[in-house]
């Protein structure tokens, strides 16, 4: 233009897909046939990675589970684990390959 600026540039534009990632704070084993299990979901995550493992308030470890399917319903070594509040550590990578930690607390209420 005659009175002003004119510039031009080039270069890649890389759009990188959101991720979703949903972890209940909370959850009821009862039978009933709702939030009966601890199950995380999401979008826009490599699920082959998944990686979660929750403890008691002592530290040990009462699950673990490579497989975003095998949701914890509340059992530890095959009896009902006691009400209260669990530990979850959880990682899992995006789709380009960024891994993303998360922990947090889980309340298990029959």
């Amino acid at each position: 233009t005659t009175d002003g600026c004119e510039a031009q540039t080039r270069g890649n534009v890389r759009i990188t897909p959101d991720h979703m990632f949903y972890i209940p704070n909370s959850f009821t084993p009862n039978g009933d046939g709702r939030n009966d299990a601890f199950r995380p979901y999401g979008e826009g995550l490599v699920w082959d990675t998944f990686e979660m493992r929750i403890f008691n308030r002592w530290g040990q470890q009462v699950f673990w589970s490579k497989n975003i399917e095998n949701a914890w319903d509340g059992t530890f070594n095959g009896t009902q684990a006691e009400n209260g509040v669990y530990v979850y550590r959880i990682t899992i990578q995006d789709v380009n390959g960024r891994e993303l930690p998360f922990s947090g607390k889980v309340q298990l209420l029959r």
